[in-house]
């Protein structure tokens, strides 16, 4: 069989596949000697699926990596009463600061808790401030003691009344869902949480092509797991979640230029900066695959690795 006869097979193959489900690592077996950059565009397109829900979505316009938010949605029903305990939720968010900054508390603890504060003002990402309570709660019981009494009172009844808020919210339910049927032990947690610190400060090198707001966000979701031996299956699949939606992000925009006919049409700048995102996190990637392989939905990242690898490869 022919590199070509072994392509148009592998193709008629993955085309059968129905449209919602991802392709395996185990499911083929790559060989390119032909011409690489029309190969990995098919291949990448079949293989990366759509982000997933997630605290963190990314976007990629002109030529910069972003933060994608979208408005917390509620059912219609319910509209009303959450605007209200939202409205509620702001002002006694606010008194608990003011109280907390008078206090002797850590600062990093303070300085999350503003966190928190900022995203239940923003009406944004309902996941994100789902993750961020449960990581004020935790470092909560950790620094209760140093705190006067009536301050973690405080503090406890905000947090469960943020715990309430949240679950109102269907896109909680499902990514709590999705979150319970993951197991990771704590060296794949230590090792999400070191790779994706690693790509943080990667993209604090790339001002030009990456939001700002991008590593802060990272940072900030890595900072959720403050004992990975002990972290809520929550909190390290939130973190293990957005990372692959970065990946996501990145390989299929890298898709759309790979191919050496679909250039022409662009521009040699916009390709330069989807190969460049490609390259800047095809290493993290890779050293992610063994913890992404065994999780479900999440082997697609192997054969995504190995096609741009030898488009890089065969770029020469």
């Amino acid at each position: 069989m022919t590199n070509y006869d072994l392509l148009d097979f592998l193709v008629n193959t993955i085309e059968e596949i129905p449209p919602l489900s991802v392709v395996d690592a185990k499911d083929i077996q790559l060989a390119f000697d032909g011409e690489p950059s029309r190969s990995a565009k098919i291949y990448l397109a079949k293989v990366v699926p759509e982000q997933k829900i997630s605290p963190v979505h990314f976007d990629i316009s002109n030529n910069v990596l972003k933060i994608e938010h979208f408005e917390n949605k509620a059912k219609l029903e319910d509209v009303d009463n959450i605007f209200a305990a939202r409205t509620a939720l702001i002002e006694q968010g606010r008194k608990v600061l003011d109280e907390l900054g008078r206090s002797n508390c850590d600062r990093r603890f303070l300085s999350d808790v503003n966190a928190l504060q900022e995203k239940l003002e923003t009406s944004q990402d309902i996941i994100q401030l789902g993750i961020l309570n449960i990581s004020c709660e935790d470092q909560r019981r950790q620094v209760e003691a140093e705190l006067p009494e009536v301050v973690a009172s405080k503090l406890r009844s905000h947090f469960g009344t943020i715990a309430m808020y949240v679950a109102q919210f269907q896109d909680w339910a499902r990514f709590a869902e999705n979150a319970a049927a993951v197991e990771l032990n704590e060296a794949d947690v230590r090792r999400s949480q070191s790779i994706a610190l690693e790509i943080a400060t990667k993209f604090d090198e790339m001002p030009e092509t990456v939001s700002t707001e991008v590593p802060t966000t990272i940072r900030l979701l890595s900072h959720a797991i403050s004992d990975p031996a002990r972290a809520s299956k929550r909190v390290s699949f939130a973190l293990v979640r957005t990372i692959e939606n970065l990946f996501i992000r990145i390989f299929g925009y890298a898709a759309k230029f790979v191919d050496e006919s679909a250039s022409k049409l662009i521009s040699v700048g916009s390709k330069a900066v989807a190969i460049g995102f490609g390259a800047a996190i095809l290493d993290y990637a890779g050293r992610l695959v063994s913890i992404y392989d065994k999780l479900p939905g999440m082997g697609w990242l192997k054969p995504a690795v190995e096609i741009f690898h030898k488009f890089l490869v065969n770029q020469g």
